[in-house]
């Protein structure tokens, strides 16, 4: 019998295939037997941890830590350390939005199921454990993780330990195996503040924003970013402190970063107007440094300011702020015009907040690029996909890229031509060009419907 060179081929091919199908099977049977033959007590260990996780019962975690593990030698893993270090600072107290209730009233009224009456264990006694566990963990080079981190500075706040806790921040920032998260300098900023030391609270912000990223775009910038819980904080510390500046900076970013404030958020900057900090007498101590001066390292602020949050009185005058304030609720104002309808600044009309000339440049050249290109420049390196499902990115031909910047050229000699040339660099128009319209609403226009097409219509824009 004779076998051609082809068939020979073939069937190493196929020997090939079978010997890497036998490997696969060996490795799964493999993993297989690891986890089938692991020791149950490992396994036992975990799974109380685990489950102690789920009720928040960090005695019992201790317990099956101090029988399986210390006395009877039983290995733990890795992630076991993780689970009780969170248990030691309280799984009950994680954070979520400000306005946002923790649970629900209806389950929170109902009494719990379970008969056992948990332990109460200190600040300080958590404390210990829980650096008892880092400082075996340091002995078998287990890294912390970020929620590993968070958990120890949350506990060391707890405790007051305020230089420790900055120092195991500065300690986390360096560790590759730890990424780090808004809620690790929250909960540290959160005590800086309870604690009235807006000092401490800033170099906390300072040292965020000194954390970098490159985003998907290649662009490097700030990696974390301060939420609302954060901009509540400081706004009640600022207001305690009476720091007119570290208020009016922070009120100005909250406005530009929170559309729709919540009540803890809106009662925080009532109690500002309500103070005494938010009206100033002639013969105050303007001289004093505020904590924005002193902490280097915070950003500047692209946020236009608020508007003034004090008044300069006479020292004869009253020192009662709601003298000088009044607080207008549930203001109705008039959509078409603008104008305020009812409040203490009834009959007067909202203006636009003026983009500064940057901020115009870059709207400009991002409108450019979009025209020009079809894209923005840096759009271009995320995907080769366009949104909304619109399938693969069309890839301009070099003549319809001439036609578009030909289209472009002209749209901006007839702007320049008919209303000035401070029209395309500033926005400000000098003739009745009052009216914009955009194409892309028009063309989608009653288009949101099933079977729509995922494209404008262009009979509509025309």
């Amino acid at each position: 019998m004779e076998i051609s060179a082809e068939n020979e081929i073939s069937i190493s091919t196929l020997k090939r295939c079978a010997d890497e199908s036998t490997d696969n099977q060996k490795n799964k049977k493999r993993n297989k037997i690891k986890t089938k033959h692991m020791d149950p007590k490992i396994l036992e260990l975990r799974r109380i941890i685990q489950v102690s996780c789920g009720t928040n019962d960090l005695h019992k975690a201790m317990e099956a830590y101090e029988k399986l593990h210390i006395q009877e030698g039983v290995k733990m893993e890795a992630q076991s350390y993780y689970n009780l270090l969170n248990l030691c600072e309280g799984l009950t107290e994680r954070s979520v939005h400000v306005g946002t209730p923790k649970q629900p009233k209806s389950l929170a009224d109902e009494p719990s199921n379970q008969c056992s009456v948990q332990k109460y264990y200190s600040d300080e006694e958590r404390k210990k454990f829980a650096f008892d566990l880092k400082a075996e963990m340091d002995s078998l080079n287990l890294p912390l993780n970020e929620t590993a981190y968070t958990a120890l500075i949350r506990i060391l706040c707890k405790t007051g330990d305020m230089k420790e806790a900055e120092t195991l921040l500065y300690q986390a920032d360096g560790c590759a195996q730890c990424k780090p998260k808004l809620r690790m300098y929250s909960c540290i900023i959160s005590a800086f503040c309870k604690r009235a030391d807006l000092d401490g609270a800033l170099r906390i912000w300072a040292r965020m924003s000194s954390i970098k990223k490159i985003n998907k775009t290649g662009t490097q910038e700030i990696s974390i970013e301060l939420s609302e819980k954060e901009y509540l904080m400081l706004m009640k510390c600022a207001t305690i402190v009476g720091d007119t500046k570290v208020m009016d900076r922070v009120l100005s970013e909250l406005a530009e970063d929170i559309l729709v404030p919540s009540l803890d958020t809106t009662n925080a900057i009532i109690d500002w107007f309500q103070s005494k900090h938010s009206i100033r007498s002639s013969t105050d101590d303007c001289n004093s440094v505020s904590a924005l001066d002193r902490i280097q390292g915070i950003p500047p602020s692209e946020a236009p300011s608020i508007g003034p949050i004090y008044v300069e009185i006479s020292s004869h005058d009253s020192y009662d702020p709601l003298t000088f304030w009044e607080i207008s609720e549930s203001i109705s104002i008039d959509s078409s015009t603008g104008v305020l309808k009812s409040g203490g600044l009834s009959g007067k009309k909202l203006q636009p907040v003026a983009l500064s000339q940057d901020a115009w440049y870059a709207m400009l050249q991002m409108n450019e690029n979009i025209v020009l290109k079809g894209e923005l420049e840096e759009h271009g390196k995320i995907s080769e996909f366009a949104g909304g499902g619109k399938g693969k990115k069309r890839i301009l031909s070099q003549n319809e890229l001439d036609r578009r910047a030909l289209h472009w050229g002209a749209f901006i000699r007839f702007l320049t031509t008919e209303y000035g040339s401070s029209t395309v660099l500033s926005g400000q128009l000098n003739n009745s060009l009052d009216i914009v319209i955009d194409g892309a609403n028009i063309g989608y226009y009653k288009q949101n419907f099933g079977g729509a097409p995922k494209h404008v219509d262009y009979s509509q824009i025309d």
